[in-house]
């Protein structure tokens, strides 16, 4: 099985981001959320492309998550309020906002550094997303691609008076061999997550815990279905594919380690793709009390996410 980088169609500005020694490399879609199309990172028979894309992902007026590496801010999942979708209360005044927030519709601003090892993609405040979210905002995403890995150093600063609440979050789309009994059913997923939480029915809300499976378990698994769970600050996730070929990937706050509490996952059966998704909080957490990180007047949050592969040498 080969992993061919994913192209970008003629007319649609993108920035690409390349390895000192020219292998490896990183391509985002600013006006897309910031989103990467292509992440190539080493593989047993050469770079490999490690992102999956959604058929619809080049259509510019998609609301839908289109697959790839879209960033989450200022929420993760889904919001409800009273029975209300998308809906959550501040202040004594009711916002509504779409599922994993307004970060990944949006453009970004972006700054390749002179020798394109490095993109500093930023997005601010605006009037469209001050009526969704009523703080004055900087996110700053620089990503580097070494040799070895890629890595995103993130902040977040409050440029607004009142104390800032949000919960950001990653949402890869891992490729995955094509389904069949050789391919995504044997591709295994690991990491040590040490709780396990029940959705209810809208997916919204944390309604109970329970057991949770014994990893590694194949992508394929039910037991994987829209699990989320809660991990310890040193929690390393992985997908290895039948091939041994294994992507690996961290994420923690800087100043507060565990700031990357949560671990989403995410497929359809029929798609070679599976979601490892790295999130500072729950789905609904602006609507519950101290459920997601509250940021103060004029402070920054920074944090590190890295993703590397190791493979059996043939």
């Amino acid at each position: 099985m080969t992993y061919a980088p994913n192209l970008a169609p003629e007319g649609i500005e993108t920035v690409t981001i390349v390895s000192p020694n020219g292998l490896n490399s990183a391509s985002f879609v600013p006006k897309f959320g910031g989103s990467g199309y292509s992440i190539v990172l080493p593989g047993p028979d050469g770079p490999r492309e490690t992102m999956y894309l959604h058929d619809f992902f080049w259509d510019e007026d998609t609301p839908r998550t289109r697959g790839g590496w879209p960033f989450l801010f200022p929420i993760c999942g889904r919001l409800e309020r009273d029975g209300s979708p998308n809906t959550y209360l501040y202040r004594g005044r009711r916002y509504e906002m779409p599922s994993h927030g307004f970060g990944m519709r949006m453009p970004w601003a972006h700054e390749l550094s002179a020798d394109k090892t490095e993109v500093r993609l930023t997005l601010r405040d605006t009037q469209e997303t001050f009526v969704q979210y009523p703080f004055s905002f900087e996110v700053v995403l620089t990503y580097t691609m070494t040799d070895e890995k890629m890595t995103c150093h993130q902040s977040f600063t409050n440029k607004g008076p009142f104390p800032m609440p949000f919960y950001a979050g990653f949402h890869p789309y891992f490729v995955t061999p094509p389904v069949g009994p050789e391919g995504k059913e044997q591709t295994l997923v690991m990491h040590e997550p040490y709780r396990r939480y029940v959705y209810n029915e809208s997916l919204t809300d944390l309604v109970a815990e329970d057991e949770l499976p014994a990893f590694p378990q194949p992508c394929h698994s039910p037991l994987l279905k829209e699990l989320l769970s809660r991990v310890l600050p040193s929690n390393e996730l992985t997908i290895q594919d039948p091939e041994d070929w294994t992507i690996h990937m961290t994420a923690k706050g800087i100043e507060d380690p565990d700031l990357y509490k949560y671990v989403q996952h995410y497929t359809m059966e029929d798609k070679a793709f599976f979601c490892v998704e790295p999130w500072m909080s729950h789905p609904n957490a602006l609507n519950a009390v101290d459920a997601c990180p509250l940021l103060p007047p004029d402070e920054t949050i920074t944090a590190q996410l890295e993703l590397w592969t190791t493979f059996m040498e043939s």
